[in-house]
C-alpha cells in the first residue's frame, strides 16, 4: 500500500543518496509517537491509549490468522475486527481518535466513510473499501442512527473478511474484490452490543465479533491543545509509523509470526479466554506485537501496563453484558414453557388406588 508521508516526498526518495529510513522515516515515526503520548498519555486517557494501540496494530493481525501468512502469497489472509467506540454523550473525541489511528498510515479522509444507514456506505461498498486497504485500518464515523439489522450487517461484513461473490445480469460471477485483515473503528452514541442484542438475542457469536470500548465518563483534553498537537506531531508525520511497522513486519516475517503466536498464548492464559473470545485475544496480541516493535525503535506512545489494565476492564464489561443479556439453556426452556402453556388443553387424567391423580394427558393445539 502507498503510505503518505509529509516528512519525505516521492521526489526526495528518488534522489536521496543516504539512508532514508534511518534519516527520515524513523525520526518522523518517533515524533509521531511523541505526539500520541502528549495527546493521550495522561492516566485519565487510558481508554484512548488502548483504542489507539488496538487500531494501529491493524497490519499485524495478518500474523494471527489461522492461515500462516507469507510475503509471496497473492492472497491476503482474512480476519476483520470491528472496534466500537461508544459513549452516550458526544464531544469526547471519539471521531478525532479514529483519525489519529488512521493518520499513522495515510490521510484519514482516504480511509473513512459515514456509517449512517441513509447517507453512508453500503455493506457492498464497505467490502470494496476494506479489500482495497487490505491490512490498513478503516474508519466508520457516526453509526448512531442505524437500525439493529443494519448494525448486524455492517459488523458481519467487517468480520467475514472477504466480499461475497455476486452475479452479473447475465449470470456470470462478478470478479471478487478480495479479502482483508484489518481493524475497522466505529464511533457511536448507541452501544453496538445493545443493537446486536435487539437484532438477535442470544447470539454470543455475533456479540464476539465486535470489541466495544465505553468512553462514557472519560475526560478528554483541551480541544485547542489537541488541534495544535495533532497538526504538529500527527499530520506533519503522517504515514511514518505505518511505514516503520510495515517495513519491520516484512523484513522479519517468520519471527513476527512466532512472536504473534506466543503473545496470543500469553494473552489467552492471562485473561483465561475461551475459544469464543478469540477476536479479543487476537487484537490484543497484535497490539502488544506493535508495541514491542515500537519499543525496539525507541518509540513510547502509550504505557503498556495501562493498556493491559484497561483491556482487562473492557473484557470484563463484555463478559458481564453477555452473561446478563444472553439466555442460557434454562432460560430457553423457561421461554418455551411459557410459550406453549396457554396452548395446552388437558384431555384426560389417571388416578391411583387411593383416587389421587397421578398422570395428566394433554393435547397441544394451535
Amino acid at each position: 500500500h502507498r503510505f503518505e508521508m509529509p516528512c519525505i516526498s516521492s521526489a526526495d526518495l528518488r534522489g536521496y543518496k543516504g539512508d532514508a529510513f534511518a534519516e527520515k522515516v524513523l525520526p518522523s515515526a518517533r515524533a509521531f509517537g511523541e505526539g500520541i503520548y502528549k495527546i493521550y498519555g495522561a492516566r485519565t486517557m487510558a481508554r484512548y491509549q488502548l483504542t489507539w494501540l488496538l487500531g494501529v496494530a491493524s497490519p499485524y493481525l495478518a500474523f494471527l490468522t489461522d492461515e500462516e501468512p507469507h510475503p509471496d502469497s497473492a492472497v491476503m489472509p482474512g480476519m476483520g475486527i470491528a472496534l466500537s467506540l461508544y459513549s452516550a454523550n458526544s464531544g469526547l473525541g471519539k471521531s478525532a481518535l479514529q483519525k489519529v489511528i488512521n493518520e499513522a498510515f495515510l490521510h484519514a479522509e482516504e480511509s473513512k466513510a459515514s456509517g449512517d444507514k441513509n447517507s453512508g456506505i453500503s455493506s457492498i461498498s464497505l467490502g470494496v473499501q476494506l479489500a482495497k486497504l487490505g491490512s490498513l485500518p478503516f474508519m466508520l464515523d457516526e453509526v448512531t442512527n442505524n437500525e439493529p439489522e443494519v448494525v448486524s450487517e455492517l459488523i458481519h461484513k467487517i468480520s467475514i473478511d472477504r466480499d461475497k461473490v455476486r452475479a452479473q445480469q447475465n449470470g456470470r460471477p462478478v470478479e471478487p474484490t478480495g479479502s482483508w485483515t484489518s481493524v475497522t473503528t466505529m464511533s457511536t452514541n448507541v452501544s453496538q452490543r445493545v443493537m446486536l442484542t435487539q437484532h438477535r438475542a442470544g447470539s454470543i457469536a455475533e456479540q464476539m465479533r465486535v470489541v466495544e470500548i465505553d468512553f462514557e465518563g472519560s475526560v478528554p483534553g483541551s480541544i485547542t491543545e489537541f488541534q495544535a498537537l495533532y497538526n504538529r506531531h500527527v499530520v506533519a508525520n503522517r504515514g511514518a509509523l505505518g511505514m516503520l511497522l510495515g517495513r519491520y513486519g516484512v523484513m522479519h516475517w517468520d519471527r513476527m509470526r512466532r512472536d504473534a503466536m506466543s503473545l496470543m498464548e500469553t494473552v489467552i492464559a492471562k485473561f483465561a479466554m475461551p475459544n469464543h473470545e478469540r477476536y479479543f485475544a487476537r487484537i490484543l496480541a497484535a497490539a502488544l506485537l506493535a508495541h514491542k516493535v515500537m519499543e525496539l525503535h525507541g518509540i513510547t506512545a502509550v504505557d503498556v501496563k495501562t493498556v493491559l489494565k484497561t483491556f482487562a476492564a473492557v473484557l470484563e464489561e463484555s463478559r458481564s453484558y453477555i452473561s446478563e443479556n444472553t439466555p442460557d439453556s434454562d432460560d430457553y426452556l423457561e421461554q418455551f414453557v411459557r410459550h406453549i402453556m396457554p396452548r395446552i388443553l388437558r384431555t384426560e387424567t389417571e388416578t391411583d388406588l387411593r383416587g389421587a391423580q397421578t398422570n395428566y394427558y394433554a393435547a397441544m393445539y394451535d
